[in-house]
């Protein structure tokens, strides 16, 4: 690994925007250059190649079709002087593309667990290809524009910021509560399947922070299904600037992670707009050493950390009870009354939002990854 960073040099040719010369002399080549739009999965992993080492499109095919079954699963392929990596951004634990896990050099997953990719691998009789997989990070769409510099955003944020305590706003797929549907936390007789997990569990941590005494944008939005929408508990989308306002009026930002335990890539919105953010249950995927984050400093959990039920297919379905929401917020609001406490956080994410959350040290990674095989 070539570390450079806190070194200066009298040569000014050898570090050119901190990124070392022989990783600007490699040819990065991005298929599917279309992805470093802004908005989708991989715009901040392809804009950051772009702007630190030259990075370059090419209109060549991927080196392998698009894996879609059993569902479509988001990747995309980067070459390195030769070395061809795969981008495995599927918010599936369990979903790993095996022809291209063959095929590459290496392997970024997002949404890593070790345990779940050992039994995958194993379940195939290919256990020797864990060895190229690598943990990878969730960005946000928008992230580079989070993170630019706007006048407009920090006069919003220098009026209105902090004024609430959180932001909500977590979309569903159905209305199981309309639908007469009991809660799957209400009884210990309920079947814990991975669709009511994922509504019930939004329901009461919105239900729990309210009754909390909490204050903010507090929402279940339709994810743009007009159908689900009654106006009191399911609403519909926010746009994505109001959105934005939300989490500056916040001193934090909710994120549902049950039944997958995992961080979407949300978190890095909330990261970059200087705000730490509460899960309901702690993730169990891996972070890159860079990126790692830390309960306490950058995030706050509503509910106990529990393991996947069933590492096969990479799902929480740990019965919680009503109790354990309530409790969870009750504690929440006390961190939030906590200023020594919020004072902490916020310098935690603001040393992270400067130092971390930026194109070179992606870009890092990815050379000390690849240097390392």
């Amino acid at each position: 690994m070539i570390d450079f960073k806190g070194l200066t040099y009298s040569d000014e040719s050898f570090v050119v925007n901190q990124i070392p010369l022989i990783h600007l002399s490699m040819h990065v080549k991005l298929y599917e250059p279309n992805l470093a739009r802004s908005g989708g999965f991989f715009s901040f992993v392809y804009q950051a190649l772009q702007s630190e080492v030259g990075a370059v499109g090419t209109d060549a095919p991927r080196p392998l079709p698009k894996m879609t079954e059993p569902r479509t699963h988001e990747s995309a392929w980067v070459e390195l002087d030769g070395k061809l990596l795969l981008l495995d951004m599927s918010d599936h634990v369990f979903l790993i593309d095996l022809p291209a896990l063959r095929h590459c050099d290496l392997y970024f997953k997002t949404n890593f667990h070790r345990e779940t990719a050992e039994a995958v691998l194993a379940e195939s009789g290919e256990g020797a290809l864990l060895s190229k997989i690598r943990p990878f990070f969730s960005f946000a769409g928008y992230l580079s524009d989070y993170l630019k510099p706007s006048l407009l955003r920090n006069m919003y944020d220098r009026v209105w910021g902090r004024k609430e305590d959180v932001c909500d706003v977590v979309g569903v797929y159905e209305h199981l509560r309309r639908d007469g549907e009991t809660s799957v936390y209400a009884t210990e007789a309920a079947e814990l399947s991975s669709n009511r997990v994922h509504y019930w569990a939004r329901v009461h941590t919105l239900e729990a922070l309210k009754a909390a005494g909490l204050t903010g944008t507090l929402r279940l939005t339709s994810r743009y299904n007009k159908e689900i929408e009654d106006g009191e508990l399911i609403c519909s989308n926010l746009s994505q600037r109001a959105y934005r306002r939300a989490i500056l009026r916040s001193k934090m930002l909710v994120i549902n992670t049950l039944p997958h335990a995992l961080l979407p890539w949300k978190a890095t919105e909330s990261l970059a707009l200087g705000r730490p953010f509460i899960v309901d249950t702690p993730p169990l995927t891996e972070f890159p050493e860079p990126f790692q984050l830390t309960e306490g400093d950058h995030y706050l959990s509503l509910l106990p950390a529990t393991s996947y039920t069933d590492h096969r297919h990479a799902r929480v379905l740990h019965p919680f009870t009503l109790d354990e929401f309530t409790e969870g917020a009750d504690k929440i609001a006390e961190n939030l009354r906590d200023s020594e406490k919020l004072k902490h956080m916020n310098s935690e994410v603001q040393k992270y939002r400067d130092q971390v959350l930026r194109p070179e040290t992606l870009v890092q990674y990815i050379f000390d990854s690849l240097e390392a095989t």
